[in-house]
């Protein structure tokens, strides 16, 4: 750990998910794959979707980068 401390047990984020999805926002739209090596195209936004038991969906949706 970076603070020196021990680390904690593993504990899951998503409880019972039964699909998880990506999604990155750049000028051009939505699109399911982002190159992260390409330094230059750093995605403005990012949804998270997640589907869940009885195929109930929860979405998120972040905004990153510069916002430019």
């Amino acid at each position: 750990m970076l603070d020196g401390a021990a680390p904690l047990a593993p504990e899951p984020v998503i409880a019972d998910a039964q699909a998880i999805r990506l999604r990155y926002r750049s000028r051009a739209g939505w699109r399911d794959r982002w190159d992260p090596l390409a330094r230059d195209a750093l995605p403005l936004a990012l949804e998270l979707v997640v589907t869940g038991p009885g195929g109930v969906e929860t979405r998120h949706a972040y905004l990153v980068g510069a916002g430019q």
